[in-house]
């Protein structure tokens, strides 16, 4: 079996981050063509070309020609897998992709797409879907039996749990940008400085130019908040290793790449009842409450942080919801299933 693949690397993701870890996984069970954007002099030229030919106005010169590339290496595969579908939307208008055993994930939340957009995926062979809790809004467009969940993998082995007892019960941690609810967090934390204590130290890793929200510039000028970016792998491991809670409120969320990492390392995720957050784990793994429901957040994260017995048993289980069900391996398995059935 070859299957071919279109990804996008993620610019501010490290090699354990990231669905596009999952081709990784694949040789043991498919020979790979793999396609990405790569952003050269060349590629920006012959991407321009592309964007002015086909009228994509919005593509980055880089992403054209991946697509491009991409789509004429369909007829050579068994399967062909488009792991980032929102990006590669507009291929669907100027080819005729139908019957090609082709292959695209939803990352985004079903409020994040247009009518337009939507109508794309009745195209597709086959669809996947990182999250349970949206597919019957999106079955309006996409028959049933083409529509999968798989869950967004995560790597067990590296995402560890700390052998070493180093976690520090007074570190917050913050990861990432997208879809966050940062005008919550301000609030949340300023009713633990009241309600709990001002000892906190609230870590937040955010590429800097996405920390321009007015609660992200008011909560910098704090004294208890740092700001990271550009860590390696194993700077943000430490990070998820020694901190004692993932503070995350979410306006909404399909998977989230940092809520996976911090299952898998054992960290207490604090989260919010949105999107498909119940899909890795919440309201059983571990607790969540309503969005904006500051009272509730914060009576839990004092629970984590006076009752050490608690926070335990909800890393445990995460750890173990992550080795049954997040584990990559097991994720690349089923995609394989999806790929080769109808062949």
């Amino acid at each position: 079996m070859k299957t071919g693949f279109l990804l996008n690397k993620v610019s501010w993701f490290g090699k354990y981050s990231g669905y596009e870890c999952l081709v990784d996984y694949m040789s043991d069970f498919t020979k790979i063509n793999l396609v990405e954007p790569v952003d050269t002099k060349v590629n920006r030229f012959f991407g321009k070309f592309l964007k002015i030919n086909y009228d994509w106005n919005f593509v980055r010169s880089d992403e054209a020609l991946a697509g491009f590339r991409f789509v004429k290496n369909i007829s050579k595969q068994d399967a062909s897998h488009i792991l980032y579908l929102e990006n590669h939307l507009h291929l669907f208008n100027s080819f005729d992709l139908k019957n090609k055993n082709l292959i695209g994930t939803i990352h985004q939340p079903f409020e994040r797409w247009i009518e337009s957009k939507l109508a794309s995926l009745e195209k597709l062979d086959k669809c996947i879907i990182l999250y349970k809790e949206e597919m019957e809004l999106f079955n309006k467009y996409i028959d049933n039996s083409k529509f999968y969940f798989i869950p967004h993998g995560v790597d067990i082995d590296f995402f560890d749990i700390s052998e070493i007892e180093n976690t520090r019960n007074d570190k917050i941690l913050i990861v990432g940008h997208y879809l966050r609810n940062f005008d919550m967090l301000e609030r949340v934390i300023l009713k633990i400085e009241k309600d709990i204590s001002n000892k906190f130290e609230y870590n937040f890793i955010i590429p800097d130019f996405f920390r321009n929200s007015k609660a992200l510039i008011s909560l910098s000028k704090r004294n208890n908040v740092k700001f990271h970016s550009n860590l390696s792998d194993e700077q943000l491991l430490n990070f998820y290793q020694t901190s004692s809670l993932l503070l995350m409120p979410m306006e909404d969320s399909g998977a989230n790449t940092a809520i996976v990492q911090a299952i898998s390392t054992g960290l207490p995720v604090l989260t919010t009842d949105v999107g498909g957050i119940r899909s890795y784990g919440g309201g059983d793994v571990f607790p969540i409450v309503a969005n904006n429901d500051d009272i509730h957040m914060v009576e839990l994260f004092s629970k984590y942080y006076f009752d050490a017995s608690f926070r335990q048993n909800i890393a445990k289980k995460q750890r173990q919801f992550a080795l049954e069900y997040l584990n990559w391996n097991k994720v690349a398995a089923e995609h394989i299933k999806v790929y080769s059935s109808h062949l």
